[in-house]
This record gives structure tokens, sequence and C-alpha cells, in this order.
């Protein structure tokens, strides 16, 4: 039933990335600047493979929110569209502590991308919406509905009513979150290193449920963001070939030749494979779901406020249960894709919490 769920939604997503006007080639913009957050990494091998697999397109030019050149992007052929990560559009992460990146990528993405580039196609990837006020609600609206050829792509049904209320210029599409597009691609996983409960949880956002967490007995729970690099990040100068080369290096060690991707299906799929080995971002970004999803994989059970740690949980068979984001973004995503999949529970309460974990782990493992 799981595989069948989960074969649908990706259908789902693949026929959202059909209806969109046939290209051979693109640039792809706002791309991760390091590889910290494993759901960007997802969000970018979910496009490479969009555009390679689905509208068999070569990948021209890639690059981020500070290493980009207006003038490269404007000295390709006016037909080439632009395909935009972004993954959250609206205020409420201007007021968090990590505020700072998200407010420069939204300057990136709305007031120089697609206010300074309305002579090609730009094409924003599955989007979650919140805007806490009508006032900066309407000042994005304006920007996107003056461009004449914007598309953009919405992953939750909540977001698609907000969508169609403001950005009435637009060309709107209903699709699951692109990381589902990866899922023929990612190996199962086969069997747990470790007994404990992983609670992956966000560190931007403050933590109601830290009380409740406390209740399950510490020798039986592990806390963790994603596993993290920044060391590398330190010391290879953000240098991008390098913090790849060394992240290779990294991951040898620590995972041997394990590789949660099926080779076999990627050595068929060339177009993919150029467009990813042709940017060392987009080697980056393989090799970083690689590791965020071993992490994933040695946990019988996860709990987590991380939209991608629930996606990708799903994607690789982990029973997982959500906790709710302050702006209804995993609940969302819930609610529209994946709430018919068995082992994928969503907790709004804490009167059901221990009630749930109990459905799904025995306390009896660390015994």
């Amino acid at each position: 039933m799981t595989h069948s769920l989960l074969e649908k939604i990706k259908n789902q997503a693949t026929i959202a990335w059909q209806s969109i006007p046939d290209f051979q080639e693109c640039l792809l913009l706002d791309t991760p600047e390091h590889a910290d957050n494993i759901g960007s990494m997802a969000l970018l091998v979910g496009m490479v493979y969009a555009v390679s697999e689905i509208k068999k397109a070569k990948v021209l030019y890639a690059a981020s929110k500070t290493d980009y050149s207006l003038d490269k992007i404007h000295s390709f052929p006016k037909s080439v569209p632009i395909i935009l990560r972004g993954g959250n559009l609206g205020n409420y992460f201007w007021n968090l502590r990590s505020s700072e990146g998200s407010k420069r990528q939204y300057e990136f993405i709305v007031n120089t991308i697609i206010k300074k580039c309305h002579e090609r196609p730009v094409i924003l990837i599955p989007q979650s919406f919140y805007f806490n006020n009508e006032e900066d609600a309407r000042a994005i609206a304006t920007t996107l509905n003056a461009h004449p050829n914007l598309t953009l792509m919405v992953r939750d049904k909540h977001s698609l009513s907000i969508a169609q209320r403001l950005f009435t210029h637009c060309q709107i599409i209903l699709s699951p979150d692109i990381a589902f597009l990866l899922y023929s691609l990612i190996s199962s996983a086969d069997k747990t290193k470790k007994q404990k409960i992983l609670y992956m949880k966000r560190h931007d956002w403050e933590d109601p449920w830290q009380e409740i967490i406390q209740k399950i007995p510490q020798e039986c729970l592990e806390i963790s963001d994603w596993t993290k690099n920044r060391y590398i990040k330190k010391i290879s100068f953000g240098n991008t070939r390098l913090q790849y080369s060394m992240n290779r290096m990294l991951y040898r060690i620590l995972l041997g030749q394990e590789n949660i991707f099926s080779m076999k299906s990627i050595k068929e799929k060339r177009l993919f494979q150029e467009n990813i080995f042709s940017f060392y971002i987009n080697r980056l970004a393989m090799e970083s779901l690689n590791l965020g999803i071993h992490q994933l994989s040695e946990h019988p059970l996860v709990i987590t406020n991380r939209l991608h740690g629930h996606i990708l949980s799903t994607l690789i068979g982990i029973p997982n249960i959500i906790l709710p984001s302050p702006y209804d973004k995993i609940q969302n995503c819930y609610d529209s894709w994946t709430h018919g999949i068995p082992n994928c529970y969503m907790v709004s309460s804490p009167k059901n919490f221990m009630e749930t974990i109990s459905s799904c782990y025995s306390f009896k493992r660390q015994g």
C-alpha cells in the first residue's frame, strides 16, 4: 500500500511538470550555498531530476543568490527559462534567529530575478506560502503579477488557495514537493543500526514540545538536527568544488561504499547524470542527501518538525511522527499528500503523543 501511494504522489508531481511548456535548456538559480540543510539539497536534486527526466532539458548554468551574475543570465537566449528553488515564499522566516538567509533569498528571488528577468520564462518549484500581514502579501503579489511569463508551483492545497487569491496573473500549478520525484532513485532502508528514536528538530524555532519530548526515556532518544558539516564549510573558503571533494572524502570514511541511490536506476538516466556531474553544487547535493538519508535510516522511528525529515523518512520506509510547525507547512503537506501512508503520523496535541509513539516503537528495545 505504501509503495502504491508513493508512486501516486510521484506521478502527480510528474504530471504537474508535464503541464509546463517544454524547453530544451534551462538555468538553475537559488542553489543552496552550503550543505547544512539536507532539505535544501533534496530540493536541488529534485530540480535536476525534473528538468532532466521529465522535461529532457540540459542545465546550462547553476548559481546561488551570492555567486550569480545577471550579465551571465542575460547572455543566454531569451527562450531559456529560469528554474528557481525557493521552497518557502512569505514573511514568516523574516523574524526568526536564522532570518538573514531567508531575507536574502526573498530579495534574490523576488526583487532580483523575477523583477529583472521579464524577458524569459521563470518557474518557481513547489512553494509553501505564509503571510502574517496583507501588506507584505500584496507587495510580493505586485512583483510576481508583473512578470509576463511566471509559473508558480505550490506544494499544498492551503498554499494553492493563497496563490489563487494573490497571484492572478501567474500560471499556478499544484504539485507535491519536488523531493517526491526521487522515490524511484532512493533505496529503502534495509535495517536500522541504532535502536534509539531520532528527534530531528529545527533550532531556529521555539520548541513547544520540549516538555513532552522529555517524557520519552532518555536512553531511548537521540536529539539532533540534520548532520552538520560546518567545519568543512569553514575550511573550504566558500569554494564549492573544494567543499564537494572534502565531503566526498568524509562520506567515504563514514559510510564506506554505501549509497542510498539506486545506481542501476541512475546509470539509465544519462541526462540526469550529466546535469548532476556538470556542476559541483549538484554533486554536493547528491552527497549531502546521501548522508542525510543514512542519518534517518539508522533509527527505527523519526520524530520531526522538519518537512524533509518527514518526506525522506517516508520515501525510505522509516516510521515517522510529525510535529506541528508554526505556520502549518508540515501539516499542510501531510493533509494534502501523505496522510494516507502507513506509519506516517501527525500529532497535533500533546494528549496523544506518547500513545502514538507506543503504537510504533517498543521501549523494551533499550531494555
